[in-house]
């Protein structure tokens, strides 16, 4: 099987790559696919937060991400990870919601109220999250998370254009390499290469 080559990315872009594919997969899990979900909402709050400290040596980056109303999600967000990550207690955080959907099934994924830990975001976390589906929330940060790494680019790329990142794969049998387009995330539809 051929392998795509990532020659010329670097780790932003291929975070942000990853991070929009974490979404895609989340927005994809079933409502009765409980062992699924935790595992897409882990890699999705992985890759959200990757892409937030790759980003955070940029100083208008981080007036952006300060200044913007994803802010607090992000650091809801990093706590919840962080409670994933280190302590394995993402279990309990997200449950189907009362339903019914337009389907007549559960409703979609929804953060629940956990006990207090007393750590850096909670308070974000339960303000904002609690009783709230979890696409809702992290959507903006993806597409907040995009937008901005695409401006960094911009200005680290010397200004090639408003929202311009360029996506290359390298043969390797010729070396020669091919610009496949930018990455663009909708919210609730599936990720596609312009």
């Amino acid at each position: 099987m051929d392998e795509m080559r990532t020659d010329g990315w670097n780790p932003i872009e291929w975070s942000v790559w990853a991070m929009m594919g974490a979404a895609k997969r989340l927005h994809g899990t079933a409502w009765h696919d409980v062992h699924l979900a935790y595992v897409h909402l882990g890699e999705s709050l992985w890759w959200i937060c990757q892409v937030d400290e790759l980003m955070g040596d940029d100083a208008t980056y981080e007036r952006e991400r300060d200044s913007s109303e994803c802010a607090e999600s992000i650091l809801a967000l990093r706590h919840v990870r962080n409670r994933f990550a280190h302590d394995g207690e993402i279990i309990g955080y997200v449950e189907p919601g009362p339903g019914p959907d337009e389907y007549g099934e559960p409703g979609r994924w929804e953060w629940q109220a956990v006990p207090a830990s007393q750590r850096r975001g909670e308070t974000e976390y339960q303000t904002l999250f609690v009783g709230r589906e979890v696409e809702s929330t992290m959507d903006p940060v993806v597409t907040f998370l995009t937008k901005e790494s695409r401006a960094l680019m911009d200005r680290r790329r010397g200004g090639t254009g408003p929202g311009v990142m360029v996506w290359t794969v390298r043969d390797e049998t010729t070396g020669k390499v091919a610009v496949i387009g930018k990455p663009t995330y909708h919210p609730g539809y599936p990720l596609r290469l312009d």
